[in-house]
């Protein structure tokens, strides 16, 4: 996602401590998690990339890889999001943390 930042925001920033001045200029890009690197987080990289596309490979190995794929639309692509449920493996702190990070986004590009 790139995003504008605008010093009509009232010095307002996603970084404590940064002070940009009016009519200065930035871009921010935010990245998100694809799922090969969210496979890697939770030990299935190997998995995806051995996985035959076309159905060749063992069925535990679809089940698995299913599994992380199922979780990474729930929770995947903001990697504090991912970290959050790493760390308590709980979804309330995981929407808890999504809620923290939508509201950011909400103030910081509504104008």
């Amino acid at each position: 996602m790139l995003c504008n930042y605008y010093g009509q925001l009232s010095g307002q920033t996603v970084v404590k401590g940064i002070f940009l001045p009016a009519s200065d200029f930035e871009d921010l890009t935010l990245e998100t998690l694809t799922f090969p690197e969210f496979a890697e987080v939770f030990g299935k990289r190997e998995v995806y990339e051995s996985i035959d596309l076309f159905g060749g490979s063992d069925s535990e190995q679809y089940k698995k890889l299913k599994a992380c794929f199922e979780l990474y639309q729930r929770i995947g692509v903001y990697p504090s999001v991912v970290n959050m449920y790493l760390e308590y493996k709980s979804l309330e702190r995981y929407n808890a943390e999504l809620g923290r990070l939508m509201s950011i986004f909400t103030n910081i590009f509504i104008i």
